[in-house]
């Protein structure tokens, strides 16, 4: 199983731009085969000094194998997400994909 990782942020703080991004990723992402699961929303502010909430928006995807999160990646409708949404409404965006053994294909062993 892999679960991808997506943090994004402006630089100029637009909370239309976050809202908008998080409208695309659950309308565009949501209907792509392939996933387990499609989460996305905004950082909760926290007080705690190891975590950092200053992103814009998060998205978390789970996905049975990276065999699919790769097709998931090539897949037209990510595609346009990527070009219509995520390159116009964010300045910076990190990615982490986690490989774990909790069932699917392609694991560690």
């Amino acid at each position: 199983m892999v679960t991808h990782v997506c943090l994004f942020w402006n630089d100029q703080p637009d909370e239309k731009a976050g809202v908008e991004l998080l409208k695309a990723s659950q309308d565009l992402l949501g209907k792509i085969p392939g996933p387990i699961s499609v989460d996305c929303g905004v950082a909760l502010a926290s007080a705690r000094g190891v975590v950092d909430d200053s992103f814009m928006m998060g998205l978390c995807i789970t996905f049975p194998s990276p065999t699919v999160m790769q097709s998931f990646r090539e897949h037209p409708l990510h595609q346009q997400y990527v070009e219509e949404y995520v390159q116009r409404l964010s300045t910076r965006r990190v990615a982490y994909d986690i490989l774990s053994k909790a069932g699917g294909t392609d694991e560690p062993e």
